[in-house]
């Protein structure tokens, strides 16, 4: 349209402004997306735990909510974690090794290990850990 006024040099206010206007089209947009996209669904659980790091130092923590492949614990203070730890939460039924995925102060996230399910298992059969090879 406004190449078409400039050809004919005749400057209609009208058209002008009639060559302005936004077009008459709907477009319609994706909905945001309020919830965040998980592989399992969540269970918040908010009960007490422990973990053991790999020299076999204990620390309180607890659940706040669990999934098929991981967990989220909170602490009392925002130290350190090492990369790999075996959660142990009777009151979920977890007793499972963990790989350490994100740390955000006192909140950690840990995936379940499948690397020792052998021991998981005996650990749910007999109700103790089997004696450590060295």
């Amino acid at each position: 349209m406004i190449s078409r006024l400039r050809k004919s040099n005749k400057m209609d206010p009208t058209a002008l402004s009639r060559a302005l206007q936004p077009a008459d089209v709907s477009v319609e947009l994706p909905k945001a997306h309020t919830k965040v996209q998980r592989r399992a669904d969540r269970h918040k659980v908010h009960r007490f735990a422990s973990i053991e790091y790999p020299g076999g130092r204990e620390r309180q923590t607890v659940v706040i909510d669990f999934s098929h492949h991981g967990a989220r614990l909170r602490f009392d203070t925002p130290e350190g974690i090492p990369s790999r730890v075996f959660l142990r939460a009777p009151l979920v039924g977890i007793n499972r090794d963990c790989v350490l995925v994100w740390q955000r102060g006192q909140d950690i996230g840990v995936e379940f290990s499948d690397q020792r399910t052998e021991v998981t298992k005996l650990k749910a059969a007999f109700g103790k850990a089997p004696p450590k090879v060295r």
